[in-house]
C-alpha cells in the first residue's frame, strides 16, 4: 500500500509540471501494451489534420509509473471538447482490444465524474483534472485498492441483464428462446441472454448472470468431454472475435462461445436417469417411456435401474415430441442413431458420477449433435447446463415426489401456482423469483466448478436488498 501511495503521489506531482519534450519514440515507455508509438502518432495526425492540435505532438504528455498513465493536455488543442473525447475514445478502444472489460461506467466521487473499467486482470480509469484528462490503469489487486480508496469503499454495480443482443455491422442469423447467433466468416457466435423461458413461453423478466452461468458451464463441460467427443467450440475469448463484437463487448463478453458451424440433426438426444417431468406423466398411464417398458411400482423422482435414450424432435416453436428410437432411425439412418445413443448414454454417465460426486444429482439432461464440414459428428449447442437439464441438490433428494433444484424449476413451480394458460403473454415474475432462480443457476456453477463465477470474472456482487 506504500508503494502504491508513493507511486501517485509521484503522478500527481509530475502531472503538475510541464510535459517533458517526449520525440516519436513513444514505444520506449511501458505503454506499448495498450498504446504503441505508432497508435500514439496516428491518433496526433488525425487531430492535427482535424485542425483541433495547436503545436505538435510533444505537446501531449505520457507518463509511466508502477501504475500505467497518460495525460492529455486539453489546453493544447483548439478544440478541448473534441480533443477529450476523441482521446478517451482512442483509449478505450484500445484498452479493449487488449483488455476485454466485464465493467464499465461513470461514477461521480466528491463531483469529479470519473469513467471505470473493470478488465481481465486490469482496472482503468480516466477523469479530468483541470485542462488535463488523466488515465490510469494497474494490474489486481494494485488497481482493485486504488479505486476502493479513490471511491470510499462505494462498490461497483455489474452490466445489467441483457434480454436482447443488438450489434450493429454483425449479420443475426437468428434469435431463440434464450440465445441469439451470429455469423462470423464461416462460424458462429452464439450468445447466451438472460432470457428465461418456461413452457414455451419467454417470460419478460431476465434473470440476472443467467448467461453468463450457461456459456460457462458449457465450456466447462466442453473440455471435460473432450477425450469422449469433439464439440463445436472453439473460444470464448473475446480477443478472438471480430472488431464488431469487441466494439459490443458488454453485450457478448463471458456470455458468448465462438463455435463451427455445423448441419445439426433432427433428434434431440434425451437421456433420463431418473423418472420425472414428462417421463414420470407418461410412466403413470403406460408404465413406459418413449417405448422403452419400465419396472412397475416406481414413484416418482426414483432412479433407475440404467439410463434411457428417449429422443425427441426439435421444434423451432411449440413443444417438442418425444419418439422412439425407431423414430429415430427412419429419420438418420440406424448406425448414426445407434452412434447418438450410445454416445448419449456414455456422456451422461460419466457427468452424473462427476456431478454426484459434487452433490448435484443429473436426473435427465439433452444433447444435440451435428456433421461438421468433415462429415464427422460433433456435439453442438449447449451442454449440461440448467437450462438442458434436471439438477438436483443431492443433499435433499428424496424419491416419491418432485426434487428441488437448481435450474429452472423454481419459475416453473411459481407459474403453476397461478390461473395462467401458459400462452403468450407470461406473466411477471417477482424480484424474489427472479433473485431466487439467479442464485440457483450460480450455485450450480460453483458446486460442479469449484469456482466462484462472480469472483472468477472480476464481478463486485450488489449487496442484497
Amino acid at each position: 500500500m506504500r508503494k502504491l501511495v508513493i507511486s501517485f503521489l509521484i503522478f500527481v506531482i509530475s502531472c503538475s509540471q510541464k510535459p517533458s519534450m517526449i520525440p516519436t519514440s513513444l514505444g520506449k515507455l511501458k505503454l506499448e501494451k495498450y498504446l504503441s508509438g505508432e497508435k500514439a502518432k496516428e491518433f496526433i495526425n488525425q487531430m492535427h489534420e482535424s485542425g483541433n492540435v495547436a503545436g505538435d505532438e510533444n505537446e501531449i504528455g505520457f507518463y509511466s509509473l508502477d501504475t500505467l498513465s497518460a495525460t492529455l493536455y486539453i489546453s493544447k488543442f483548439k478544440n478541448p471538447t473534441t480533443a477529450r473525447e476523441k482521446f478517451s475514445d482512442m483509449l478505450i478502444k484500445i484498452i479493449h482490444q487488449n483488455t476485454p472489460f466485464i465493467y464499465h461506467g461513470q461514477i461521480d466521487v466528491e463531483g469529479r465524474k470519473i469513467a471505470l473499467a473493470f478488465g481481465m486482470g486490469q482496472a482503468h480509469y480516466i477523469y479530468n483534472e483541470g485542462d488535463r484528462l488523466i488515465w490510469l490503469s494497474a494490474d489486481f489487486p494494485i488497481a482493485l485498492e486504488t479505486l476502493h480508496s479513490l471511491l470510499k469503499q462505494k462498490k461497483l454495480k455489474n452490466m445489467q441483464p441483457i434480454t436482447q443482443t443488438n450489434i450493429p455491422g454483425a449479420k443475426l442469423l437468428k434469435r431463440g428462446k434464450v440465445r441469439d447467433i451470429y455469423e462470423i466468416n464461416g462460424n458462429l457466435l452464439i450468445v447466451a441472454t438472460d432470457r428465461i423461458s418456461a413452457f414455451d413461453v419467454v417470460l419478460p423478466n431476465p434473470i440476472p448472470y443467467k448467461g453468463y452461468v450457461l456459456t460457462q458451464i458449457s465450456i466447462f463441460w466442453f473440455n471435460f468431454l473432450k477425450e469422449t467427443i469433439k464439440s463445436h467450440f472453439i473460444s470464448a475469448d473475446i480477443n478472438e472475435f471480430p472488431d464488431v463484437f469487441k466494439r459490443n463487448y458488454e453485450q457478448v463478453i463471458h456470455r458468448s462461445m465462438l463455435v463451427k458451424k455445423a448441419k445439426p440433426l433432427p433428434v434431440e438426444c434425451i437421456v433420463r436417469g431418473y423418472i420425472s417431468g414428462s417421463a414420470w406423466k407418461e410412466y403413470k398411464t403406460s408404465r413406459s417411456v418413449c417405448g422403452i417398458k419400465l419396472p412397475d411400482g416406481l414413484n416418482e423422482s426414483d432412479k433407475l435401474d440404467e439410463p434411457i435414450f428417449t429422443p425427441s424432435t426439435k421444434a423451432e416453436t411449440g413443444h417438442d415430441e418425444n419418439i422412439s428410437f425407431e423414430k429415430v432411425v427412419d429419420l438418420i439412418g440406424r448406425e448414426l442413431a445407434e452412434k447418438i445413443r450410445d454416445l448419449s448414454l456414455e456422456i451422461y454417465t460419466k457427468a452424473e458420477k462427476y456431478a454426484r460426486e459434487r452433490g448435484i444429482i443429473i436426473a435427465d439432461t439433452k444433447f444435440e449433435f451435428g456433421i461438421d464440414e468433415n462429415g464427422e459428428l460433433i456435439l453442438i449447442d449447449e451442454v449440461l447446463t440448467p437450462d438442458s437439464s434436471r439438477f438436483w441438490p443431492l443433499s435433499e433428494y428424496k424419491p416419491g415426489r418432485p426434487q428441488p433444484s437448481f435450474d429452472k424449476q423454481y419459475v416453473r413451480d411459481y407459474l403453476e401456482s397461478l390461473n395462467w394458460d401458459k400462452t403468450p403473454p407470461a406473466p411477471e415474475l417477482p424480484e424474489e423469483v427472479i433473485k431466487k432462480t439467479s442464485e440457483k443457476y450460480l450455485e450450480a456453477y460453483k458446486l460442479l466448478t469449484g469456482e466462484d463465477l462472480l469472483k472468477k470474472l472480476n464481478f463486485v456482487k450488489d449487496e442484497p436488498r
